[in-house]
């Protein structure tokens, strides 16, 4: 899926990781688990995780008992003892495996278990993508004693180590399903389509072939050659994603551009958003969580659990989607019970979860003032961000940011907003937020929900809606 994370910016975290002790550390995986939307509880040496109807049993390891731990796993391969047999720690159904650092012991403990394995890099993900800046910046100052900005100012390249490394296909594969446990269905790092020339199939999963809208004049193929006298050619100007500039931006452009990448993927998009507008303008969420897991625009399971903003309170809006082709079926929970509809799925120009990310990029996007540049831990992508005066967000808003990180293609792999929405004399200013991220692109499979049947007979002798 081609992304490329540098692991130096996880060494001053990870670094600071090893140097709690073992209760500490299985206090920090387990708030980190709860700022994702997990409740948890506590179980000895590891936490269950509890989440709908997902439930992960979790066992962090700190450095502080890798002898010990090592020591025994190594005894029980040795006797080949039989997993739920014994009284060491070892011992128990467990779903993920944490550790601050990788090893032989680690892996070890993992494939004892049948258990993914979150080593540093995958948990500094956890901590930096998902998860608000503020969440973030309160679980490292608790336990780590520093910001995330502190902490990722720290983290310069080590001597000796391939800072280019690319991730490797197995190791992706490993981390999307780590993603996908993290997610209310699943959710964790961010990864863009595979550019065109990566070895995957570049017509079906980049925009930078022929269909691709050109965001500058130079060919992408173009590379710097020895001439007769061995020096090289002028390296090629940088090329910027559709609608992207050195210091501009078109949020129209790049909307339809990321339509374009994003239409030919399956995907889980998850969106938070807090006293900001629902996309049809008719009423504002005071809270709400979206998850749509996509295999196709005419195959996608979407969930809706928020609160309305309503003249004397908050109402609470919580109902489910799916369609498999044909019908899309609702379900919603309501004071009266659920009630089943469906209504024929249309698809014009691009799906329903493609239209509305489109949507979301222009919206956000489409500022007075924009700024453009690549950060470290992100090399593959462009980081955007857009401030002065929304166009498209109603109301006396100050203190606007809205940051993009978008892939050559367009694709927005992730797209936060926060801003201050001013009150009238009698009442406070509200900060509003909005927050879009992409999971699992391109390795996403939707599968009908408990409640499929018990819809499709309840609705079949309705007529359907038109």
């Amino acid at each position: 899926m081609g992304a490329t994370r540098p692991t130096g910016r996880a060494d001053a975290v990870a670094e600071r990781l090893r140097a709690l002790d073992r209760h500490a550390f299985v206090e920090f995986c387990a708030a980190l688990w709860r700022v994702r939307g997990y409740e948890t509880r506590r179980a000895g040496d590891r936490f269950v995780a509890s989440r709908s109807d997902e439930r992960l049993v979790v066992r962090p390891v700190s450095t502080g008992c890798v002898a010990r731990v090592d020591a025994a796993l190594r005894w029980r391969l040795r006797s080949d003892a039989s997993v739920g047999g014994g009284g060491d720690d070892t011992v128990g159904n467990v779903d993920v495996v944490v550790a601050p650092a990788d090893g032989e012991w680690a892996s070890r403990l993992a494939d004892r278990h049948d258990a993914r394995f979150v080593g540093p890099d995958t948990l500094v993900d956890l901590l930096l993508y998902g998860v608000s800046r503020t969440d973030a910046d309160a679980l490292t100052d608790r336990f780590l004693g520093a910001s995330t900005t502190t902490l990722l100012a720290e983290a310069e390249p080590r001597p000796g180590r391939d800072e280019s490394r690319l991730a490797t296909p197995t190791t992706l594969a490993a981390v999307v399903g780590v993603v996908c446990l993290v997610l209310a269905a699943g959710v964790a790092g961010v990864w863009g389509p595979v550019p065109a020339g990566s070895g995957g199939d570049a017509a079906s999963t980049s925009p930078t072939g022929a269909e691709a809208e050109p965001s500058t004049g130079v060919d992408s193929s173009a590379t710097s050659t020895p001439d007769s006298d061995g020096e090289s050619e002028e390296p090629s100007a940088p090329r910027y994603p559709p609608g992207i500039g050195a210091d501009s931006l078109d949020a129209s452009v790049l909307a339809r551009a990321h339509a374009d990448a994003v239409s030919r993927q399956s995907y889980r998009l998850i969106v938070r958003q807090s006293d900001t507008d629902a996309l049809d303008g008719d009423r504002r969420w005071d809270g709400v969580w979206q998850h749509a897991v996509v295999e196709s625009e005419e195959t996608w399971l979407y969930t809706v659990v928020g609160y309305e903003s309503r003249a004397n309170g908050s109402e609470l809006v919580q109902y489910t989607l799916y369609t498999g082709g044909e019908f899309v079926y609702r379900r919603a929970d309501t004071r009266n019970g659920t009630r089943y509809d469906r209504y024929p799925l249309r698809v014009d120009d691009y799906g329903v979860h493609t239209d509305r990310s489109r949507q979301y990029v222009r919206r956000y996007l489409s500022t007075t003032a924009v700024e453009v540049d690549r950060v470290s831990w992100r090399p593959d992508e462009h980081r955007v961000v857009a401030t002065g005066r929304p166009r498209y967000v109603d109301g006396n808003v100050t203190n606007y940011t809205a940051t993009a990180f978008v892939h050559e293609s367009g694709f927005v792999s992730e797209l936060t907003v926060e801003f201050t929405r001013e009150a009238a004399a009698d009442d406070d200013d509200r900060t509003a937020s909005f927050r879009m991220e992409y999971a699992a692109v391109g390795d996403t499979e939707t599968r009908p929900p408990g409640w499929y049947d018990e819809a499709r007979s309840a609705t079949a002798a309705n007529a359907t809606q038109e």
